[in-house]
């Protein structure tokens, strides 16, 4: 993400948000303290990871703060944790994140 560019904020939920840097091309998804940054086709790619549940797991003692969903990513060393409410908004925001960038394909290739 450029420094220097606004964000084109795309979606939004009451945790966080995802959002384009025009400068730089980047997708960017916030949420609580986590920021993550995605080529577009990265960004697609997870859509679908958080929609089936890939390299998810649900544990079986609940982590501190109620956290029963941990994702990991592909980094080595690091793992997001989520309650079942945190990881719905941030799979809904990335659902309409993904609708608004196919949306952007389409009527680029139409004009």
């Amino acid at each position: 993400m450029c420094q220097n560019n606004a964000l084109d904020l795309l979606a939004t939920c009451p945790e966080g948000y995802a959002g384009h840097c025009e400068g730089c091309g980047h997708y960017t998804v916030a949420f609580k303290n986590a920021m993550l940054l995605f080529s577009v086709d990265d960004l697609l790619f997870s859509d679908n990871v958080l929609k089936n549940r890939q390299g998810m797991w649900r544990v079986d003692k609940a982590l501190p703060q109620g956290k029963t969903w941990v994702l990991a990513p592909p980094d080595n060393n690091l793992f997001l944790a989520f309650t079942s409410a945190e990881f719905g908004l941030i799979s809904d925001c990335c659902t309409e994140d993904r609708l608004l960038v196919e949306a952007r394909r389409i009527v680029r290739r139409a004009a």
